[in-house]
């Protein structure tokens, strides 16, 4: 009967944390006529919104105010759920531009890099960076803190810059809500109508001659493959100096307090010790960015050569 009962509760915790939506709704938003579909248990807000709609009221802001936040960050939707436990926001951002489709491998590592670099500008945390590829369409998808922990996926098409962000404003993003705004990236429907040009200007073209026009080299693809090679070799050179200074101070080490060496159970536990001491000092200096963008598992390399710690320090 106790078992039940613990199984009962763990159940209902494990319900009570995770995401819990209804039916999608659809909605024909932005400059481009974007179609996202958003489950009808989050509160939708859009430009056509009417100003007396009763839950700017118990939202606690006023439709003035988010007709200007929307004007101002270009936003044409904006969801928010009670069912989340505490206050996540959702919002669609759609601008016109004159950037390139996002739909080639050269493209979508540029824009990823750009994206990167011009959150670090704004004083942000970039957590993590990844591509993602839904019916034909491309997204960058960046995660980054500063105060609050947002996740976005962004993408260009039909001449508009769209972005999907997802904001937690006490927690970081969870698996369930990954999860879901993945769901909602998967639901955008963005339409590619090509204008078809006057009569007069398809008849010309019929009868003039083709013109041949050299590609200037700067509209070539960019080779990468320097780069990535380069961001290998500093990455090695980095391990392997975090791998001499591990090792480099415990024969100081050795060589001046210990210099017949520790018995063997000493040894052990000197190795432990170091190994983990010198494992969180890596791991908060990568958080931290004081290392530059290094992979946070290089933290575990201390641990992996805790038994060369033993052999230098042991009688």
């Amino acid at each position: 009967m106790k078992k039940i009962i613990s199984s009962a509760i763990c159940l209902l915790i494990l319900l009570s944390s995770t995401i819990v939506f209804g039916a999608n709704i659809n909605y024909t938003v932005g400059p481009a006529n974007i179609t996202i579909a958003i489950p009808e248990t989050m509160e939708v807000f859009t430009r056509n919104t009417p100003p007396d709609d009763e839950r700017f009221a118990l939202m606690g802001f006023g439709y003035d105010t988010m007709m200007e936040s929307f004007n101002s960050q270009n936003i044409y939707l904006q969801a928010m759920s009670t069912d989340y436990g505490n206050q996540k926001e959702l919002v669609l951002i759609c601008t016109r531009t004159d950037e390139k489709e996002y739909s080639d491998v050269t493209t979508l590592y540029n824009a990823a890099m750009s994206e990167g670099k011009s959150l670090e500008k704004q004083g942000k945390t970039v957590i993590s960076e990844d591509i993602f590829e839904h019916d034909g369409t491309d997204f960058v998808m960046v995660e980054y803190s500063d105060i609050f922990t947002s996740r976005e996926y962004i993408t260009v098409q039909a001449g508009t810059k769209i972005r999907l962000r997802l904001t937690d404003y006490e927690n970081g993003i969870s698996a369930d809500e990954e999860e879901f705004l993945e769901s909602v990236v998967k639901s955008v429907k963005i339409p590619h109508e090509k204008e078809e040009p006057p009569k007069s200007e398809i008849a010309q073209t019929l009868n003039s001659e083709p013109e041949m026009k050299e590609t200037p080299s700067s509209a070539q693809p960019k080779d990468t493959s320097k780069d990535t090679d380069n961001k290998v070799i500093q990455l090695l050179i980095r391990i392997l100096g975090a791998v001499l200074l591990i090792t480099f101070i415990p024969l100081i080490i050795r060589m001046f307090l210990f210099s017949r060496g520790l018995s063997r159970g000493g040894a052990k536990a000197f190795a432990i010790i170091y190994s983990i001491l010198v494992s969180a000092l890596v791991w908060y200096l990568i958080d931290k960015k004081l290392l530059g963008n290094i992979p946070i598992y290089i933290a575990f390399i201390p641990l992996l050569w805790s038994f060369v710690i033993y052999k230098i320090v042991k009688h």
